[in-house]
C-alpha cells in the first residue's frame, strides 16, 4: 500500500497513476519540441538559396529511401537547411542529428509509393518508407505550405550544406565535431 495525497491505495494503482502522468508529460514534452522547432523557423529569416548549391543546382534534386520504393523530385529551392539535435528528431531517426532541408508542399513531387505517416505528436507527422523504415519527412500542421526532408535522402546530398543547428542545447555532447575529432579513423575496405 502506497499513500496517495492521505489515501491508501494499492501499490499498482499508484503505479498506474505515475505511469499515465509521464505519458502525459512525455506527450506535452514532444507537443512542445515540435511547436518551438516551428516557431524557431518561423523567426529565422529564410534565404532561398544555398551558397553550396546555388538556385539553379538544387531546383530537380531527386531523393528517396533506402530500397528505392519512395522517390522525390524537388521543383523547388530547399531553404532551413539544418542540423537538427532536438530528442524528438533523435529518437524518430535513431541518429545523433538529423540534417533537414524545407521545401514548399507544392514543389514536393512524389514518385513512386508515397511516405507513410506517423503522428509523433498532435500536431505533427513524420514520413517514412513503409518498406524499409528510412525517415523522409517532418512535417507541422501549422505550416500547412512546408515540408522537411531529410537531407540524407538526397541522390546527391552534398549538393547542400547545412546553414546552421537548431536544438544545440539538447545535443548529445559525443556527437559534436570537437568529440568526433578525438575519434580513431577506419577508412572503408574493399570495393
Amino acid at each position: 500500500m502506497m499513500v496517495s495525497g492521505g489515501v491508501h491505495v494499492p501499490f499498482y494503482a499508484a503505479l498506474a497513476g505515475y505511469a499515465s502522468d509521464v505519458q502525459r508529460r512525455f506527450d506535452g514534452f514532444f507537443a512542445l519540441a515540435a511547436w518551438l522547432r516551428h516557431s524557431e523557423k518561423e523567426a529565422r529569416q529564410r534565404p532561398h538559396s544555398n551558397p553550396a548549391g546555388g538556385s539553379s543546382m538544387s531546383v530537380g534534386l531527386t531523393g528517396g529511401c533506402l530500397c528505392g520504393a519512395v522517390r522525390y523530385r524537388l521543383r523547388g529551392t530547399p531553404f532551413h537547411i539544418t542540423h537538427c539535435h532536438c530528442r524528438s528528431c533523435r529518437r524518430a531517426s535513431g541518429a545523433a542529428f538529423v540534417t533537414w532541408f524545407t521545401v514548399r508542399v507544392h514543389e514536393l513531387e512524389w514518385r513512386g509509393e508515397k511516405p507513410v505517416q506517423y503522428h509523433s505528436s498532435a500536431a505533427v507527422s513524420r514520413g517514412f518508407c513503409p518498406h524499409c523504415g528510412s525517415t523522409l519527412t517532418y512535417f507541422h500542421e501549422s505550416d500547412p505550405e512546408e515540408i522537411d526532408v531529410t537531407a540524407a535522402s538526397l541522390d546527391m546530398p552534398e549538393a547542400l550544406a547545412p546553414e546552421h543547428h537548431s536544438w544545440w542545447e539538447q545535443r548529445l555532447e559525443w556527437g559534436t565535431a570537437s568529440a568526433q575529432g578525438a575519434l580513431p579513423v577506419h577508412q572503408r575496405e574493399g570495393g
